[in-house]
């Protein structure tokens, strides 16, 4: 039937054309020219979530890299006593990249805030897209670096005599004695 096929040729080029104009406009890609484009174009997927559906989940294996066409992901790491959000992404922001440079499994969960679309590059063609474009590593090397140090320092909760105090450590402080940046409440 000539209408279907009229169809699905117009979905294609309407897909093409967004998927290009959305590659384009990502920061980290704004270096690159048409030939990464169109070696990208064909090998991504346009993926939807719906509201509080996990993208992907932590120590789940890293299978894949992603870029938000639309809406907001919560990026939020297990902790005990319940989850910790880190950071919320949006538009032009992308995830999934620690896991696929480093070689090891998720260390966060992205999950949809409000409906949220996706381009995702399967890991298998992000690692050759970053084989054929090494500017594009270069770019993604120090924000996974940068999200690494983050996530390594995780607050926990200490009890002590005189209460629980929130205690927070990160890589970049001088060794010594662990800072209390503030009394959260306590049992007596």
């Amino acid at each position: 039937f000539k209408g279907t096929s009229f169809k699905v040729e117009m979905e294609k080029k309407y897909r093409e054309r967004s998927l290009e104009t959305h590659l384009r406009s990502v920061p980290l890609f704004a270096t690159v020219g048409d030939e990464f484009i169109a070696y990208l174009k064909e090998k991504v997927e346009l993926v939807s979530y719906n509201q509080d559906q996990a993208i992907c989940k932590e120590g789940e294996e890293a299978d894949a890299f992603y870029l938000i066409r639309s809406g907001m992901v919560r990026v939020s790491q297990t902790m005990p006593g319940g989850e910790m959000v880190r950071t919320y992404l949006s538009r032009g922001d992308y995830f999934g990249e620690i896991g696929l440079l480093r070689s090891i499994k998720r260390i966060a969960t992205c999950a949809a805030l409000d409906a949220v679309d996706v381009v995702k590059i399967p890991g298998s063609e992000f690692n050759l897209m970053l084989e054929r474009f090494p500017g594009v590593r270069a770019q993604l090397e120090p924000v996974a670096d940068a999200r690494m140090a983050a996530a390594k320092a995780r607050p926990w909760i200490s009890h002590s005599s005189s209460g629980f105090f929130l205690v927070f450590r990160t890589l970049v402080m001088p060794p010594g004695p662990v800072t209390t940046l503030g009394r959260c409440g306590g049992l007596r």
